[in-house]
């Protein structure tokens, strides 16, 4: 994987300035992150933030959001560890399906599992987010998982 101490963690306000320059840097939105920082988490590789996995909850749904490894990281298995670690914090708040929207990961989203959806048929709960009242690009492609 990697070297040093790994530790997923929650977010501190701390954190926040790594995990926009992350963002940033992938061109991933930054629109609706403070709002939803108690549901965000960091790997935090001696000191210093390697990813960061966000949800958004509405009802018994998640949009996942924010996640993001560091370039000199990816290939690692982190993105894979961290996504498993997020879907576990949305079940363990009662979730029972997980979306997502991304123009970059469609790929890896179906090998891990996810069922790409029509981005209308998702949830009318889930229009409340940033994320899809225009924060994506219309080119986002919607993804699902059932989580229980």
């Amino acid at each position: 994987m990697t070297s040093g101490r790994l530790l997923l963690r929650k977010a501190t306000s701390a954190d926040l300035p790594a995990v926009r320059r992350l963002l940033s840097s992938a061109k991933l939105p930054l629109e609706g992150l403070d709002d939803h920082r108690e549901r965000l988490w960091v790997w935090d590789l001696d000191g210093d933030v390697v990813g960061a996995i966000a949800y958004e909850a509405y009802g018994d749904k998640g949009l996942l959001r924010s996640l993001i490894v560091d370039p000199e990281q990816r290939g690692t298995g982190l993105g894979a560890a961290l996504l498993h670690a997020g879907l576990g914090e949305m079940r363990k708040a009662g979730l029972r399906h997980a979306y997502g929207l991304t123009t970059t990961i469609p790929d890896w989203l179906a090998r891990l599992g996810w069922t790409e959806v029509a981005k209308a048929s998702l949830p009318t709960e889930l229009h409340q987010s940033m994320e899809l009242r225009g924060a994506c690009p219309d080119t986002a492609r919607a993804f699902r998982v059932r989580l229980g």
